[in-house]
Parts: C-alpha cells; sequence; structure tokens
C-alpha cells in the first residue's frame, strides 16, 4: 500500500486538476447559478464537519474523500471565475452595436507572411453613448506598413473594425484554432488596413513585462551585432532566448525529423542550465545562513528574469517554479521530495491559470519530468559503468528514455509522430546545447566588457552552431528517422500511461497484481487496436473539404482515396497539407489517386464510381450534379434525379430556375464561391425552404456510402 503522507500536493493536485478538465470538458453556463455555490459551501463546510463530529478510525478515510471532492469543486470553480467569457463587460456580452474600439497592444508585433500580427486587449467600444467600457482580447493582423511595424508593448490604439468570431475547423481532424485561442481568453479576430487605426499618445503596459521585452530585443540586437544570421541566428535566438519568429517551417520540420524540436523550445533543460550557471557564480554566499538567503534571492532573481526574457511558456513557468521551490527548500537545509515539488509547481501554476493545463506544453513538460523522476533509478540501475565517461553517457541515455517514455502517447496524439533515433539526437545535442547556452550567456555578459572577447566567443559560439545544425540534418536524413501517420486515441493516451504506471510499480514493487493488470492493459490496448484497424479497412465516405477559394471532393474507400480537386489546389503542398493531411492520417489512408475534373472523363474510376457527361458523377447509390461556369443546368422537360447539386465557381444561375432542372434533396454551396454569392444564394434558400450546405460557413459535407460498415460506429470509442 502507498504511504501518501510524503506527497500532499500531490494528493491535492489530482482532484483539482480532475476538476479543472472537467469544467472545461463539459463547458460553463453563461451565469453562475445558485446551485454552483450551494455545492462549493457543502464542499467547504464538509471536512471541517468530518474533523468534528467523525471520530471513528474505521472511518477516518471520510475525512480525505471529503478534502478531495472540496479540491475537485475548487477546480471547477476556478475556471469559472477564470474563464473571460463569463465575465459581463467582456466582448462576446457586449450588445451595442459599435465598430470602434479603444485597445492596448497586448504584446510585441511578430511579421507573418502577409502581415504584422499581434493581441491586443480592448478597453472601451466607441459608440453613440460615447466609451462604453469592455473587456477581452482580439487576434489582430496588420496591413504590412512601416506604421504596423514601429507599434510596440503597450502602445494604446483606436480601431475600426469588425471583430469577428474565430472560426472553428471546416475540415475533419484539422487544428482546431478557435478552441487553442480560448484557453488564452481570444474569441475573436480582426484585419485592420492602415486607414483603420489611429495611434494614441497613451502607453499602458505592466513595467515588468516592459523590461523583458526590452531586454530580449536588446539581447538579440547584441547577437546580430555578433555577426549571426541565417539558421544560426534563428537556433541561437530560439535557445537561448525564446524567440522563435526567425525559425521557419523548413528548419522546424528538419529539428523535429531528428526529434530534437525541444532544443529550440525554452524548457526545464534551458532553466536548468541558467540556474546551475548562477548557482555557481552564487556559490560563495553557502558561507552562512544570513548569506544563503542572499543566494536564494539572487537564484529566484535571476531565473524569474530569464523566465520573462524567454516569454513564459508553460514549460519555462513549471521549470521557473520548480527550481524556485528548490532553490527554497535548499536554503532551509530541508529534504526535497522531488514528487510533491513537482505537484507544487503544478498546483501553483493551475492558481494562477487553470487554462494552462490544456497547453501541449504544459502537458508534455510535466509528462517527461514525472517519467524522469519514476524511471531513472529502475533504468540506471540496470547498467554500472566504473568508466566515468561511460557512466555520463548511460545517464544522459536514461533521462532520453525515461522522457521519451513518458511523453511518447502524447506527442504521437498530437503530433503523429515519432523520431526513431532520439538516442542518437540527445546523445549530440543535449551537450551542444549545455555548450551554447553557457557560451551563448558569457557572450552577453562579455559584450558589454570587451570587444574582442567577445568576438573569440562568438566565433566558439557559431561553431557549437554550426556542429549542432549539421548533426540535426544528418540525422534527419538518416533512413526511416520519422514513423509518420501515428494515430492515437484519447481513451488509448489514457491506456498508455495507465500501463506505464503499472509496469513502473511492477518493476520497483515486483508487485504480480501490477503485473496482471498490465497485462490486462495489453489486451485492451490491441482490441482497441485491431477494432480502429478494422474500421479503417471497412469505411466508405465522400467528403466535400472547405478549402476557401478551391473545389476538393474525396471518396475514400477503405484504405484509398480519390480525391478531385483544381489543380490549383493539387499544386499547392502546403495548404494540402493544412486541409486534408491530417483527415488523411486519422482515417489511416495509404493510397490516394488526385485527379482534376477535366481529367475525369478519360480516368479508371471503378466499378462503384462513375462520371456521366457533362457534369453528373455517381459514387455507390449516391448521385451529384456539378455546377459551375463550365457546365450550367441542362433544359429537360422532366427534372432530373440527383441525390446533391453541388455549386462551384461562382456560376451565373437562378437558383429558382436551377430547382426545375434538377429534383434534388439538397444543394452543397462549396468553398470556391464568393461571400457575395453565397450571401445571395443562402439567403434564397432560406426564403424558399430549400435544404442547402454552406462549406464556407457550415464546414466539410460528409456523407457515409452504402456499405459502411457499423463496426465503427458501435465501437468509435475507440
Amino acid at each position: 500500500m502507498i504511504n501518501w503522507n510524503p506527497y500532499p500536493f500531490f494528493r491535492v493536485v489530482v482532484p483539482f486538476a480532475a476538476g479543472i478538465l472537467i469544467a472545461i470538458s463539459i463547458g460553463l453556463p453563461r451565469a453562475t447559478t445558485p446551485d454552483i455555490w450551494v455545492l462549493i459551501l457543502l464542499a467547504s463546510a464538509l471536512p471541517a464537519i468530518s474533523t468534528i463530529f467523525v471520530h471513528s478510525y474505521r472511518h477516518r478515510y471520510l475525512t480525505g474523500l471529503f478534502i478531495y471532492f472540496f479540491f475537485l469543486v475548487a477546480g471547477f470553480t476556478l475556471v469559472l471565475v477564470r474563464t473571460p467569457a463569463l465575465e459581463p463587460l467582456n466582448i462576446t456580452n457586449y450588445s451595442g452595436a459599435s465598430n470602434k474600439y479603444v485597445v492596448r497592444v497586448a504584446e510585441p508585433i511578430r511579421a507573418t507572411a502577409k502581415s504584422y500580427r499581434t493581441t491586443v486587449a480592448l478597453m472601451a467600444a466607441i459608440d453613440s453613448g460615447g466609451l462604453q467600457p469592455v473587456s477581452g482580447k482580439v487576434l489582430v493582423y496588420f496591413a504590412t506598413d512601416s506604421a504596423a511595424a514601429s507599434l510596440n508593448y503597450g502602445d494604446v490604439l483606436v480601431v475600426t473594425g469588425i471583430l469577428s468570431e474565430v472560426l472553428p475547423p471546416g475540415n475533419p481532424h484539422q487544428f482546431d484554432y478557435r478552441r487553442f485561442l480560448s484557453y488564452s481568453g481570444i474569441y475573436h479576430q480582426v484585419f485592420l488596413k492602415s486607414s483603420d487605426w489611429v495611434k494614441t499618445d497613451r502607453t499602458e503596459a505592466n513595467p515588468l513585462f516592459t523590461w523583458a521585452y526590452a531586454a530580449r530585443h536588446k539581447l538579440l540586437e547584441v547577437l546580430k551585432s555578433k555577426g549571426f544570421g541565417g539558421d544560426e541566428y534563428a537556433v541561437i535566438s530560439a535557445i537561448l532566448l525564446g524567440y522563435d519568429d526567425e525559425m521557419d517551417r523548413e528548419l522546424r520540420q528538419r529539428y523535429a525529423g531528428a526529434g530534437a524540436l525541444h532544443i529550440l523550445c525554452v524548457s526545464g533543460l534551458h532553466v536548468g542550465i541558467i540556474f546551475f550557471i548562477f548557482n555557481f557564480l552564487f556559490s560563495g554566499l553557502d558561507r552562512s545562513k544570513r548569506t544563503r538567503w542572499l543566494k536564494v534571492l539572487l537564484l529566484l532573481l535571476a531565473i524569474w528574469a530569464y523566465a520573462f526574457i524567454t516569454g513564459l511558456s508553460p514549460s519555462v513557468m513549471r521549470a521557473a517554479v520548480m527550481f524556485s521551490l528548490f532553490s527554497w527548500r535548499e536554503s532551509r537545509r530541508a529534504k526535497s521530495n522531488p514528487y510533491n515539488i513537482l505537484a507544487a509547481s503544478a498546483f501553483i501554476l493551475l492558481v494562477y491559470d487553470p487554462y494552462i493545463i490544456m497547453l501541449i506544453g504544459f502537458q508534455l513538460s510535466y509528462a517527461a519530468v514525472l517519467a524522469i523522476v519514476a524511471l531513472f533509478n529502475p533504468i540506471y540501475r540496470l547498467l554500472a559503468f566504473r568508466n566515468f565517461l561511460a557512466d555520463q553517457v548511460w545517464k544522459l541515455l536514461v533521462v532520453s528514455l525515461a522522457a521519451q517514455i513518458g511523453t511518447f502517447p502524447l506527442a504521437i496524439y498530437y503530433f503523429h509522430q515519432f523520431p526513431v533515433y532520439f538516442f542518437i539526437t540527445n546523445l549530440v545535442v543535449i551537450p551542444l546545447a549545455w555548450l551554447i547556452i553557457n557560451t551563448g550567456v558569457l557572450l552577453l555578459l562579455v559584450s558589454w566588457i570587451s570587444a574582442s572577447l567577445s568576438a573569440i566567443i562568438g566565433m566558439l559560439l557559431s561553431v557549437f552552431l554550426l556542429v549542432m545544425n549539421g548533426s540535426v540534418d544528418f540525422i534527419q536524413s538518416l533512413p526511416g528517422a520519422v514513423l509518420q501517420g501515428l494515430v492515437l486515441s484519447l481513451p488509448q493516451v489514457v491506456l498508455f500511461y495507465l500501463l506505464i504506471i503499472v509496469t513502473t510499480r511492477f518493476a520497483v514493487d515486483k508487485n504480480f497484481r501490477m503485473l496482471a493488470a498490465g497485462l490486462g492493459l495489453v489486451a485492451m490496448l490491441l482490441v482497441s487496436f485491431v477494432v480502429g484497424h478494422a474500421e479503417k479497412l471497412s469505411q466508405q465516405k465522400l467528403i466535400i473539404y472547405q478549402v476557401n477559394g478551391h473545389s476538393a471532393m474525396e471518396v475514400m474507400r477503405g484504405r484509398h482515396a480519390l480525391l478531385i480537386a483544381d489543380s490549383a489546389l493539387l499544386a499547392d503542398a502546403n495548404v494540402m497539407e493544412f486541409s486534408l493531411a491530417m483527415n488523411h492520417t486519422y482515417s489511416g489512408i495509404r493510397q490516394i489517386d488526385m485527379l482534376t475534373p477535366d481529367s475525369l472523363a478519360g480516368a479508371n474510376l471503378g466499378k462503384a464510381i462513375r462520371f456521366y457527361k457533362p457534369n453528373l458523377f455517381s459514387v455507390g447509390d449516391l448521385r451529384f450534379a456539378f455546377i459551375n461556369p463550365s457546365n450550367l443546368p441542362q433544359r429537360s422537360s422532366v427534372p432530373l434525379r440527383v441525390d446533391y447539386v453541388v455549386v462551384q465557381q461562382n456560376p451565373k444561375i437562378d437558383l429558382a430556375d436551377l430547382a426545375t432542372q434538377y429534383d434534388f434533396e439538397s444543394i452543397i454551396f462549396d468553398a470556391s464561391n464568393s461571400y457575395y454569392r453565397l450571401r445571395n444564394w443562402a439567403a434564397w434558400c432560406d426564403s424558399t425552404q430549400t435544404p442547402y450546405h454552406n462549406i464556407r460557413e457550415d464546414g466539410y459535407f460528409e456523407r457515409p456510402l452504402s456499405g459502411q460498415s457499423k463496426l465503427g460506429e458501435l465501437l468509435g470509442f475507440w
């Protein structure tokens, strides 16, 4: 039986986090109801009541259960209190008719391919009644010009524009950007031309963040002045200062392919190196109790200054809180339980921002550290090396393996790939990261003292960066460097973590009940994989995708897909990957045949798919009529029976006339049509009660074909 006394925060953070997850997953009402307050009051009173009236040793567990219940409700309530959309003044609850706002720039401007992007905090709406207080954050895209590029954190602007809600994903399994932004309290976005905004003379900024942004900008200028550019500058600015604006897609993919992407994201490794650097510099203060406290204060200042400069990402905050707690415990010469320190840091961060639990960086960071703490000793004891260098290499491999075990279920769930050579990668990049960060800090310190010495250090740093980039390029180019197209469902992720836990317990305690539980979990995982594989083999469906400005229809039969799209879309690999690739991954597609509408007539489409000139297409028992500028409705005395009429590429048609030519179940307006025509067509359909599906607004259209297996529906949970 586990003795939980050394892990008080671990016992608290589990129900607290569970309450947060429950609140986020089920959604929250627009206002706090009396029932919730009664529940909170009951949860607060039960532990006290149980302590006073329950004296029986046999019923001692009741107090613990009540305390768990209290923290469960506390987590739920915290989400209720900290959700911006539930605040009365939030822009989501604004009922006025204004398109003019006073806003404050909430973060530094970032350059994108076609615009400048930032987040602004709303201060007031300007309507006929004057200034109306509103709150909330808005994602803003500025047209590219020098005025937008010169904006700084804290600048107050008056902007004119219609705030539009961030749209949900338009295609199956596409990244849900709306949900991602909602975790930061952002629900709206707007694009502003140069004439849509005016900068005022006011500035409202948090002095701490102002200092952090200014310090990072100054340090980045120092790196540029030392001649760093291209990939070298992108890597050193990301590793040392958490500035990833210079990281292009290709460089990220190279590091991801080698399993080294974590090096580019400032995390516990980077904060730990900074901690050890300053711990060494302040080591002379360990001589007395008073100076030890001074050392702790200086260490905390260094840790949190670095955390602020690098952007306070979830992994940085986790590491900063953990090292702060370790520093405090060490100053008191008290023993630190790593599990309790880890749980305490998580509890502090969740109280600060409950939505941080939904961020991938937070989840991966804690999964990695928890796995290292739990698995390092059991794995390390498997081999013993007398040689110091061999022992250090073995330690590094054990840390890498433990972190990989702890993160691979989540990594596959989110990224659908696994770096095969992560052992080799970490053996190379972690020591290099240590050298790069130490040399980089030295360069930044020396650059204020000696130009000649900083030039020498800069050359050495350049060599380290060259070796790292070259090593990453070599590893990711090895055959089979990355396993791609991997898919785990959320229940499978949970099963994998349960399997890791019971396997670790069995390895440490030799508890054969854990072995039996592990075998049961393995059986459940195997069944889920078999069911999922069978469902993919039997799938038969048709999808019309939402790719704005393009037409794209796909027929999936088993692991084979036939994609019919316009030539411009088929030639754009980036758009194809963003809009369609994830659905192919989840659907287990292994072969894709790509055709344009013009090539359909001469293509071998198989027995179940037929194309009839000039604009009729059938798949299974479904019949489609495609209406576009090249294929307008054919005049007929008898309406032609089809299931769906698909309108594409803004044809000049009269829907009333179209309804006399075809007998259809519904009209589908795909995403190649303009907003203007879609608005008019939708208005006609609404007025005549004609069923329709607007791909641009309603998202993708999906329909199962005849012969679709019910296996996926019955066991789709897996």
